[in-house]
């Protein structure tokens, strides 16, 4: 899946097994919003682009269901235009 967003809030957070740096990255397109995880190693490879731009970011992924909510897994992350 691919979709295309305009950075609206970043949170980030340590992975409990290796205390590496990942993402919790809110997305708005002309739909709504949209929850983005990047974990460790899409996180080091999307930093830069993400850093201090808004958008707007093409970001692939898969969507997985976790207690009823739907999150989009990012697998790559860059910002377009």
């Amino acid at each position: 899946m691919a979709v295309v967003g305009w950075k609206a809030s970043v949170s980030g957070t340590r992975t409990q097994t290796t205390g590496e740096q990942m993402l919790f990255v809110t997305f708005s397109d002309e739909r709504g919003r949209f929850e983005a995880v990047l974990f460790p190693r899409v996180y080091r490879r999307a930093a830069r682009a993400l850093a201090g731009r808004r958008g707007p970011f093409l970001v692939r992924g898969r969507v997985e269901s976790d207690l009823g909510v739907e999150n989009l897994v990012a697998t790559g992350v860059e910002r377009i235009a």
